[in-house]
């Protein structure tokens, strides 16, 4: 018994049938490469999904090692931040007027993140002190 693409498309290669040997082929790698195409897209949304949420969980450490300390404008990424856990940096700058690009919400968050980390080694540097 013949299952397999390659052998179905062997077979009637054989039979005579060259040109539905090849629309076989064609029709299996189309759908494969759609279905593959599907299970990146879903990848991707997850793997957006769990790097949205350790950036809010590192701004939210942030923020509380900074306290009141923080500059406005990072601030308001910070908030959207923790406000939309799950969007995306394209989403959030979309979320605030006048717009912001991915890369300006990305280098605001890496800012604060920046910040609250020299924080917290002049801290431990003057503990050890």
């Amino acid at each position: 018994m013949v299952r397999e693409t390659d052998g179905v498309s062997k077979l009637l290669t054989a039979m005579g049938a060259p040109a539905a040997a090849r629309d076989l082929v064609q029709d299996h790698r189309g759908k494969n490469s759609a279905t593959q195409g599907l299970r990146l897209h879903e990848v991707n949304k997850v793997r957006a999904a769990e790097a949205a949420a350790r950036s809010s969980d590192a701004v939210e450490h942030a923020l509380g090692v900074l306290g009141d300390d923080v500059p406005e404008h990072l601030v308001q990424v910070a908030t959207l931040r923790l406000a939309h856990r799950t969007a995306s940096l394209h989403e959030l700058g979309q979320l605030v007027s006048p717009a912001m690009t991915k890369d300006t919400v990305a280098g605001r968050i890496k800012t604060l993140l920046t910040a609250a980390r020299r924080v917290e080694q002049e801290r431990d540097a003057a503990g050890a002190a």
